[in-house]
């Protein structure tokens, strides 16, 4: 009788552990799932296609990436509030842009900038990452074109120096970065980019965000489920 008593109260132990583990792992469960993705929005010209699926691949599931590509556009197009709804973006979010190869190559790099800074401030609910403008490889290094690019990214320097929630991102790329028509990049400049640009996005040191506090059994009350 002693025997089979010891075995009942065994099983009911085991009983209560698996218990008291199923319950943590539950917890655990939820934990993880109230743990919000950060959303990555990556837009810009032709020089962004195929980006956002590289930076989404070389990050954690704790990230959603997405990417609106807008070909030949310029600033004033592609930073359209008609086009670009970001009120649900916040301070755990990011966006990465690139644009004003267009806006330069028709002279008009001012026009782009007022674009720009129009949309700095618009974006000030979220965080900002600005690409500079890439060297045109399809011209020569002292074209005007190249010299407008040189003077633009110094412009946008200045542009926002004064927004905390704006960084700008040097990708400096070279000849072998670059198709063989030198315009856009090729596999080889896609990957450098986005290497730099995964390393823009870790110093922004996103934290998870967390609706509520969980809180796991005490330890008296996992040795009630074991009693």
């Amino acid at each position: 009788m002693g025997d089979y008593q010891e075995r009942v109260h065994a099983g009911l132990y085991n009983e209560g552990c698996y218990n008291r583990e199923k319950r943590i792992q539950i917890l655990q469960g939820k934990l993880k799932s109230e743990c919000k993705r950060h959303k990555i929005l990556v837009i810009g010209d032709s020089h962004v296609r195929g980006l956002s699926e590289k930076i989404s691949n070389c990050l954690d599931n704790s990230f959603s990436v997405f990417g609106i590509t807008k070909p030949n556009a310029d600033m004033e197009t592609i930073t359209s509030p008609i086009h670009l709804k970001m009120g649900n973006l916040t301070k755990e979010d990011l966006i990465i842009f690139l644009g004003g190869t267009n806006d330069i190559s028709r002279n008009e790099a001012k026009k782009g900038l007022r674009s720009l800074r129009d949309f700095t401030q618009r974006t000030i609910n979220t965080n900002l990452i600005l690409l500079a403008a890439p060297d045109r490889y399809d011209l020569p290094p002292q074209s005007c074109v190249n010299t407008e690019v040189k003077l633009y990214n110094k412009r946008l320097q200045n542009l926002v120096s004064v927004s905390n929630h704006v960084r700008i991102l040097n990708t400096s790329t070279e000849r072998r970065h670059h198709t063989r028509h030198g315009l856009h990049l090729n596999k080889k400049g896609r990957d450098w980019v986005v290497n730099n640009i995964i390393k823009g996005i870790r110093n922004w040191k996103l934290s998870c965000r967390l609706s509520s506090p969980i809180e796991l059994p005490w330890k008296n009350e996992i040795n009630d489920l074991g009693n």
